[in-house]
């Protein structure tokens, strides 16, 4: 139990989840960028997205009640593109914009990567 506390302490302090629900601009689109470890890269200025309260650094934690850590990019590109409802759950950044991470003890093999520079709604629904 120490173990996950140590793990959960690590990833975040104590920052509670937000849950927003999303709508699309005119262009059907949320507003928004993601990586495939569910940072959110880009938030359009005072768009949808933005307006509700979702911001740069967040980091994804449900998309449509799916858990992100059970969805490869392109399942959570799926998600965000066909589902009518688009409910997503987030942890926010630290209070500097810097995005929370994943465990950094020195046992913890749940460390998240970076370096990717895909998102959502720079991919073409017909798969080119």
């Amino acid at each position: 139990m120490a173990e996950i506390s140590a793990r959960l302490k690590s990833v975040t302090p104590g920052a509670a989840s937000q849950e927003f629900s999303l709508r699309r601009n005119q262009l059907g689109q949320l507003g928004f960028h993601v990586q495939h470890d569910g940072l959110i890269t880009e938030v359009e200025n005072f768009g949808y997205a933005w307006q509700t309260g979702l911001r740069q650094g967040s980091r994804l934690v449900e998309i449509c009640k799916h858990p992100v850590t059970t969805l490869t990019h392109q399942q959570m590109v799926d998600l965000l593109k066909t589902s009518l409802t688009v409910t997503v759950t987030v942890i926010p950044p630290h209070p500097d914009g810097s995005p929370r991470q994943g465990c950094d003890t020195p046992s913890c093999n749940y460390t998240l990567g970076g370096g990717y520079d895909g998102d959502y709604e720079n991919v073409n629904s017909e798969g080119e």
